[in-house]
């Protein structure tokens, strides 16, 4: 027969090796150990007498033996209050929640019954190498939702929206034609995104890395490099900065080695090391004395 989905409460009449045996509708069913609960349990002696939600997994008629699952009467109707609990939520609420388990590719919230995932790109406006920089597992974290796919029951989070954007102080903090240090965080053929503060990245155009012609990036720099860049736009409303490696090293340069400073006025000195006052000097006074 087809497997059925219904969530039946039947009474558990006795545990018998590998399992127990339950009463449906005046028949004898039986419930394997493995299929009880999420868990394995050794000892299923707290089960006899009671009634529990099982479903049937299995049913051969003709030789009357019906298979059950507590297991999967869990899983669905863990599924039925997560969907219920999914009918609170909606895409851009800011709700709090618990760290519930850690993973390299960000953290899972428990939001009170259902969890959401906080991916690590989404965790800080700076740049996350590992969710453990942040947070650890209990932390009460505030987040808003991002996406929602109540089908397959996710719940896509965000941090950053809960935070400033550092771009909302990025006037303040730059102006154009500043020289600042940054760190070089990504290579393209086009260019390096260069970061001049946390969460503030830039883009130096390949034709402003060097004042030799550079065909890829990757030739001359490389990620975690440190560099000087002229800034030569800012666009906070776009979160885009344009910056130059180039233009930055003359004014560096210049700045650090300025002109040597002119030597003091000499007399001019004649070949034999006497100064040329000191010759017509002796000329004149000879001159006089005759």
């Amino acid at each position: 027969s087809k497997e059925r989905e219904d969530v039946l409460h039947v009474k558990i009449l006795t545990a018998v090796k590998g399992g127990l045996v339950a009463d449906v509708f005046g028949l004898r069913a039986f419930l394997p150990s493995s299929l009880v609960d999420r868990r394995y349990s050794s000892d299923l002696s707290a089960y006899v007498m009671q009634e529990i939600p099982v479903v049937i997994t299995e049913v051969d008629e003709p030789e009357k033996k019906i298979i059950l699952s507590r297991k999967r009467a869990l899983e669905l109707e863990d599924s039925e209050q997560k969907s219920v609990l999914l009918q609170n939520f909606h895409v851009g609420d800011v709700v709090k929640g618990t760290v519930a388990r850690m993973t390299p590719f960000g953290v899972f919230v428990d939001l009170g019954g259902v969890d959401g995932l906080l991916h690590i790109s989404e965790m800080s406006w700076s740049r996350v190498s590992s969710p453990e920089e942040l947070v650890k597992i209990g932390d009460p974290i505030t987040v808003t939702i991002l996406r929602m796919d109540e089908a397959a029951g996710k719940i896509s989070l965000s941090a950053k929206t809960t935070a400033q954007s550092p771009w909302s102080e990025v006037s303040n903090q730059f102006h154009e034609g500043d020289v600042v240090s940054g760190i070089v965080r990504r290579l393209a053929t086009f260019g390096a995104f260069v970061e001049v503060a946390p969460g503030i990245e830039g883009l130096v155009h390949v034709s402003q890395i060097s004042d030799k012609h550079v065909l890829d990036p990757a030739d001359v720099l490389s990620p975690g490099q440190e560099v000087d860049v002229k800034i030569l736009e800012i666009h906070p409303e776009e979160e885009r900065m344009a910056l130059s490696i180039r233009q930055a090293i003359p004014k560096r340069q210049d700045s650090r080695k300025s002109a040597p400073p002119k030597a003091p006025v000499k007399q001019q000195e004649a070949p034999t090391g006497a100064t040329l006052g000191e010759l017509f000097g002796d000329l004149l006074r000879d001159k006089f004395k005759n």
